[in-house]
């Protein structure tokens, strides 16, 4: 069951925070479906400083629900 969430900064350099509380696990995914980070325990802060310049899309698992957003890394 996917639900969206909302992701801020977005666009970001950097550090992000999601609306999703509870999050067990974040998945950050190209526009090509490859998986480019995956953390577990993270909370509801995320860094992205790594990526490359580029639209991404980020799913968060709660135990229960997997949520998703689209974020723009400059």
């Amino acid at each position: 069951d996917l639900q969206e969430m909302f992701i801020f900064p977005n666009p970001t350099y950097g550090v992000v925070r999601i609306s999703q509380k509870d999050v067990k696990k974040v998945e950050v995914l190209d526009m090509n479906g490859r998986t480019v980070l995956q953390q577990d325990q993270c909370g509801n802060t995320i860094d992205l400083s790594n990526l490359s310049s580029g639209l991404y899309i980020m799913k968060a698992y709660d135990g229960q629900h997997w949520n998703y957003g689209k974020i723009q890394v400059k």
